[in-house]
């Protein structure tokens, strides 16, 4: 089974928006978007490889191309 999921970098304008609503200021908030981004990243990528472990040929792993946009699951 191959999976890819695009715009796996359209995390950073939620990312902005937390770091707002918790409390910093725009300039901040885009300084520290990035590494919040990552990790919201990270999580979405756990619960997806967990979903796709319930299939009969699940991927063997995962593979993410910021830089492309896109995350490819194998």
């Amino acid at each position: 089974m191959i999976v890819v999921l695009t715009k796996a970098d359209s995390l950073v304008s939620p990312a902005i928006g937390q770091l707002i609503d918790d409390g910093l200021t725009m300039k901040e908030a885009k300084l520290k978007a990035g590494d919040l981004a990552k990790e919201m990243l990270t999580h979405h990528k756990e619960r997806i490889m967990e979903e796709l472990h319930e299939f009969n040929y699940p991927p063997k792993g995962c593979i993410s191309l910021a830089g492309k946009h896109l995350m490819l699951f194998f």
